[in-house]
Parts: structure tokens; sequence; C-alpha cells
């Protein structure tokens, strides 16, 4: 299991989170990111190749916006979203994503969830696993320290959460910042809120516990709540297309992706065209690659894949984002469709 680098959310269940009481903010469909105040900006880590900019994703692996923006956040540790409205995540993954900024980052906020302290975000007593590849040690810790002593970043511990200080907008001295608004959570609430959020586009509802701190985990202090459930899967392959009472216009493509889950291997749906191409390792060019792929799907339509045949766009041993409805009785995910690319 990779290690999370921010405090990510656990499926609200109305029956064991009833007790506590909470604070609801809308749940935004953007990059997770986490901003170590600019203690790595421009330095080589352990953990990476490159030089860092001090903005990382929720594995840890930097990301390269450009400096005009970095120039306008705070010299504070916090963990956020990126993001540029609901209904956009591919085109913000698409900007963050990329190694040469471009001016299309004018579009990207930075949504403030919380403000972490550097002691717990780096805590090796707590979290023993590893940041990519490098084991994280009291050499790295002490590293980081250094940094951000000479920076003017303070080293210390996350505080109990208090949703007065979210109470705010765009702030003037940081126009790239938007503090997360934070509201009394009433579950009598739950369906006029959710509705009206999905009618704006939005994912859900997201849930703090009053008091609680901020820890690099997936966490029953922050819940989340949707229409339906998702998960991350990895590809393990795929089926051919065949025709059915609506055409044969999936014949030679991929039928569904197959992949695993909690040690369940099952099929997604829900897959475009161009997201259905085909591949694999016969041939010399990639469009002999392509012709070849199509002609065994089409030999053997609704059968798996062979070794060596897979989707273009998703590679085996990569992971995708599905969502489904509920459990069956054995633990596979019911509905289940595919959402988007990691």
């Amino acid at each position: 299991m990779k290690r999370e680098f921010v405090m990510l959310a656990q499926n609200y269940n109305p029956l064991k989170h009833r007790r506590d009481q909470y604070y609801w903010s809308i749940k935004l469909d953007g990059m997770r990111a986490f901003w170590d105040g600019g203690i790595t900006r421009g330095k080589h880590v352990p953990w990476c190749d490159e030089l860092c900019t001090g903005l990382f994703s929720r594995y840890m692996k930097p990301i390269f916006a450009p400096n005009w923006w970095l120039d306008q956040l705070p010299k504070v540790p916090l963990d956020g979203e990126l993001w540029i409205g609901p209904g956009k995540f591919q085109t913000v993954m698409s900007i963050c994503r990329r190694h040469e900024p471009d001016m299309r980052w004018k579009q990207v906020k930075y949504h403030v969830i919380d403000w972490p302290g550097l002691d717990t975000v780096f805590d090796y007593g707590r979290y023993t696993s590893n940041i990519t590849t490098v084991t994280f040690d009291y050499k790295v810790r002490g590293l980081l320290e250094n940094w951000a002593k000479d920076r003017g970043v303070p080293w210390v511990k996350s505080t109990p959460f208090n949703p007065d200080r979210f109470w705010a907008d765009e702030s003037p001295k940081y126009p790239n910042l938007v503090l997360v608004r934070h509201q009394k959570w009433d579950p009598a609430d739950k369906e006029e809120i959710l509705n009206d959020l999905l009618e704006k586009g939005h994912e859900g509802i997201i849930l703090r516990r009053v008091g609680s701190i901020w820890m690099p985990e997936r966490s029953h202090s922050l819940l989340k709540i949707k229409p339906w459930i998702d998960a991350e899967g990895v590809v393990v392959g795929c089926t051919y297309g065949r025709s059915t009472d609506k055409g044969s216009r999936l014949l030679g493509k991929m039928g569904a992706l197959v992949v695993q889950w909690n040690s369940r291997r099952f099929q997604l749906s829900g897959f475009t065209d161009v997201e259905r191409w085909l591949t694999c390792d016969v041939g010399y060019t990639r469009s002999e690659q392509i012709e070849a792929a199509e002609q065994m799907a089409s030999h053997s339509p609704g059968e798996e894949a062979g070794v060596g045949v897979y989707p273009i766009q998703f590679p085996i041993g990569s992971t995708v984002t599905f969502k489904y409805r509920e459990l069956s009785d054995d633990g596979v995910p019911k509905e289940a469709r595919y959402w988007r690319k990691r």
C-alpha cells in the first residue's frame, strides 16, 4: 500500500457516525494537493529526481505549477484541492499533470481544506511506509526540518479542526487561495443539501468532525456522502466486444475492462468508442499493432483477451476509478462502471 500524504475521507454511515458533531462542505472534483509551505521549492529531495516546487500530489509526487502561481502561496503547509469548477476533473488534471506549466494555471484555485503541521505530515515514527521508493527515516526528516527553519516555515504538529477559521472567501493577499466554507451539519438536511449540490454539478458532501486532528491517512474524522460509492481498481485485462441488439460497433474493440479490487476480479462498462481501441505486442509499428489486435478481437467476440492485448488508454497494471451502487454478498461491486483514470 502506498502511504497517503493528505487526509482522505471514509464513506459516511448514518448509523455509525450519527453521534459526533460535524461540519459540511462541498466535495470538490479536482486534484488533491499538499503544499509544504515552500520548504522543498527549488530543491532535490530523496524521493524525486527533479527539482521540487513544494506542491505535491496525494502520493508526494511533484506538481509543476508555474513560479508566478507558487509565489502567491503562503509560508505555511496546506492541504487542499486544485479546482476550476464542477465537472472539470479531466481539464484540471490535464493542466496540473504537465511538466511544463502553461497559462491555463490562471484558471486554477487552491481550495484549502486544512493547515496540517509538518511534524505530523513527516512523522516517520507513526508512518513507516515509503515515499515512492525511498524509505522515509530520521535523516530525511532532519533535512526537511532544516529547510523549514531556513525558510521560516513552522515545524509543528497538526491542531484540532476549527471551522471558524475557514469562514472566509478568497484572500486579497493570496489570490490563488479559496478557503473552503464549512457549515454546521444536521443529518435531517442531508437529502436537501445533496440534491442541491448534485443539481449544480458537484459530486457530493464532505463532513469533518469538530475537534479532529488532521492526519495523513484515510480517516473516519473526514467523511464523504455521494449518490454512489467509488473505488480504485487495477487493470488486469479486457474482453473483446461483440454484437448486441444495438448493433456490432464494438466488434474489433474492447467490450469491457477487467479490474481487480479487494481480491475480486470483475468487469467494468461505461467507455467511449475512443477508449475502446485495442493494441497488442504483435507488429513493429503502432498501426500494425492496432490492426492485429482488431483482428484478434473480431475472431473471438465476447471472450477475454489473451496476454499481450490491451486497451491503448488502459495498459495492464494501470489504475482506474470506478463507481458502483453497493456490494453483492460475495463482495463484488454491483453495477460497476468506469469513472475516470487516476
